[in-house]
């Protein structure tokens, strides 16, 4: 739970706010087992009241799957203007740049180019604007079995 919670925050380049403590704070370094955080709890967040490790979930729920597909929480930070998505439409990077910086953020590799081409024609498509294409991308990156089984 805190690794994903920690990923989510350096790819979408917006840090999870954790009451009581400083902006930036990893959820690897939270002190306190009980701080509210729908996305700890949701993805077995141990109590930490024995030394085991059992005591931490691994199965796969149904609310993990729905908060990682429909989280309100987290399109916030994929939307938000000071995040990484931003910055880069900010920047003024050509599309190939703001590609190969998502899936790098997200997934440490650049994208195939089966993964490029498909990018590509939806950009040239025209059905939405850049920046929509763009946080769609990053939203499906966030919700793939490579960054979630890769962090």
């Amino acid at each position: 739970a805190e690794v994903l919670a920690d990923a989510v925050a350096r790819v979408t380049g917006v840090p999870d706010p954790y009451e009581g403590y400083a902006v930036g704070l990893l959820a690897a370094q939270l002190p306190d087992p009980k701080v509210q955080n729908y996305l700890l709890d949701t993805f077995g967040r141990p109590e930490r009241v024995t030394a085991c490790a059992c005591e931490r979930a691994s199965e796969v729920t149904m609310p993990q799957v729905l908060h990682l597909m429909n989280s309100e929480g987290l399109a916030s930070r994929v939307n938000d203007g000071d995040g990484r998505l931003a910055l880069l439409l900010k920047s003024g990077a050509g599309d190939r740049a703001i590609v190969d910086q998502l899936f790098l953020a997200s997934l440490s590799r650049r994208p195939t180019e089966d993964q490029w081409h498909a990018i590509e024609e939806a950009l040239a498509a025209g059905g939405a604007d850049r920046a929509t294409i763009f946080r769609d991308l990053a939203w499906a990156l966030l919700n793939s079995k490579e960054f979630l089984f890769g962090h």
